[in-house]
C-alpha cells in the first residue's frame, strides 16, 4: 500500500534567502537538483519529480533559494511544496516539487521579455563595453538610485515591491529589489558578484536588509544602492557613503552571514565615501563633502581633490558647465557655480531643496510650502 504527503517547504521566501550562493561544492546529485530547479523556474513549470536526487525537505528548501539568489531573473516565485509517496514499509518510491508562481505563467512569460530587453536597454545605453568593472557597477549603481523610488508598501505580510523587476520595471522596490536590480545588470555586464541578505540598523531600528558583494578591478567590495538613494523617497540623488565599502565599515551597521562569501578589506574607494549629491562633469566627480558640506571636484580615479568653494552645497546638478545647488552658507537659496570655481551667482531668493533638472528647467522644493516650482535654465 502505498501513502502519499505533503511539506510545504515555508523555508522558502522570495525577499528572504538566506543560503548564501557558495556554502559548498556540490555533488553531483546536488548540481543536478539545482539545475532541475532552475530549469522549471526558468520554463515556470508547476511540478518536477526529483526522485532520483533523494532531496530530503532540507535540501530542497535549501536549493530553491540558492537557485533564487543567483539568479535575479527569477522574480515570480511564491512558495513550493514537497510531495512525496511511500511504501507501507516507509520506502518513498517517488519525491515532486510543487511550485506557485506570482502570476499566470503566460503573464509571467510576457514580463520576463520586458525585464530582460529593458535590462539590456539600460546596458546599451549607460554601461559601455570598454569600462572597467568598476566603471560598471559605478554606472549601473546610480542608475538604479536614480531611476527606482524606495517603496516598503506591504501586501499579505510581505513587501509588494521588492524584485529585480519591480525596480527596473515599475521603477520602485524596497532593498531587495534594489539588491536584486544590480544583480542582474551586474551579471549581463560579466561583473562577478554576489547578493547578501542579512539585517541592518537605520539609527531608529535593526530591520532584514539586502545589498552585493562586488569585485572591481580585482577586489571585493560592498555596495548597498538602497542606503545610496538619499533620500530613499526621492529617487533622483545619488551618494556613494555606501558604494565600494570594506567589511569594516558596513559591520558598524550591517550584519551578515559570510560563510562562502570573499572578504572585502580594500579601502581603494574610500575617498567616495564622503559624497553626497555627486555630479560627473568633463572627467571629474563634483561633490558636497559629508563632513563640511562643502563642494569639491575629484578626478573619478581618487586624484586631484580640490575645493570649489567654501560654502555649503546640498543637491547639486550640472548644466552646460555650472554646478547648481542650495546654498546652505546663504540661506539655502539656489546658487549657480563655473565647475572652474569662478562666477558664484544667485539664481532665487527661496529656501530651496530637492533640486533637479530635467530638460531646459531646474526643479526644486520650496522649503517654506513644501511645493515644488521650476526655474528656465536654457
Amino acid at each position: 500500500m502505498k501513502k502519499s504527503g505533503f511539506v510545504l517547504l515555508s523555508l522558502v521566501l522570495a525577499a528572504m534567502v538566506v543560503v548564501q550562493p557558495k556554502a559548498a561544492k556540490a555533488s553531483s546529485s546536488a548540481s543536478g537538483l539545482y539545475n532541475a530547479i532552475y530549469k522549471a523556474f526558468n520554463e515556470v513549470d508547476s511540478e518536477i519529480t526529483v526522485t532520483k536526487y533523494h532531496p530530503s525537505t532540507t535540501t530542497a528548501a535549501n536549493t530553491i533559494n540558492a537557485v533564487l539568489q543567483k539568479h535575479p531573473e527569477i522574480f515570480y516565485y511564491k512558495s513550493g511544496q514537497y510531495k512525496y509517496t511511500k511504501t507501507s514499509s516507509g520506502k518513498i518510491t517517488s519525491i515532486k516539487l510543487r511550485f506557485t508562481y506570482t502570476h499566470s505563467k503566460s503573464t509571467i512569460l510576457k514580463m520576463k521579455k520586458t525585464l530582460n530587453s529593458t535590462a539590456n536597454q539600460i546596458i546599451r545605453k549607460h554601461v559601455k563595453s570598454s569600462y572597467s568593472s568598476f566603471q560598471k557597477t559605478k554606472a549601473i549603481h546610480d542608475y538604479i538610485v536614480t531611476h527606482n523610488t524606495y517603496n516598503a508598501q506591504t501586501q499579505s505580510g510581505t513587501y509588494k515591491y521588492n524584485t529585480a523587476y519591480s525596480a527596473l520595471i515599475e521603477k520602485k522596490s524596497a532593498c531587495n529589489g534594489y539588491a536584486q536590480a544590480m544583480q542582474l545588470l551586474l551579471n549581463k555586464t560579466g561583473v562577478k558578484n554576489y547578493y547578501v541578505y542579512g539585517k541592518a540598523n537605520n539609527g531608529k531600528q535593526t530591520e532584514l536588509h539586502a545589498w552585493n558583494l562586488v569585485k572591481m578591478n580585482g577586489k571585493y567590495y560592498h555596495v548597498d544602492a538602497t542606503w545610496d538613494d538619499y533620500p530613499k523617497d526621492h529617487g533622483r540623488v545619488v551618494s556613494y557613503q555606501y558604494f565600494g565599502v570594506t567589511d569594516g565599515v558596513m559591520k558598524k551597521n550591517h550584519s551578515w552571514s559570510t560563510k562562502g562569501l570573499p572578504k572585502a578589506t580594500s579601502t581603494n574607494y574610500q575617498y567616495m565615501w564622503n559624497m553626497l549629491f555627486p555630479v560627473k562633469k568633463g572627467g571629474y566627480i563634483y561633490y558636497s563633502n559629508a563632513p563640511d558640506k562643502k563642494l569639491y571636484r575629484i578626478k573619478e580615479n581618487g586624484t586631484g581633490k580640490k575645493r570649489i568653494t567654501g560654502d555649503r552645497a546640498l543637491w547639486l546638478n550640472e548644466k552646460n558647465g555650472w554646478i547648481y545647488f542650495s546654498d546652505y552658507s546663504r540661506g539655502g537659496y539656489i546658487y549657480k557655480i563655473k565647475t572652474d570655481g569662478s562666477h558664484l551667482t544667485k539664481v532665487n531668493n527661496v529656501w530651496s531643496q530637492y533640486l533637479y533638472i530635467k530638460g531646459s528647467y531646474l526643479y526644486y522644493t520650496n522649503g517654506n510650502n513644501n511645493k515644488t516650482y521650476k526655474i528656465k535654465i536654457g
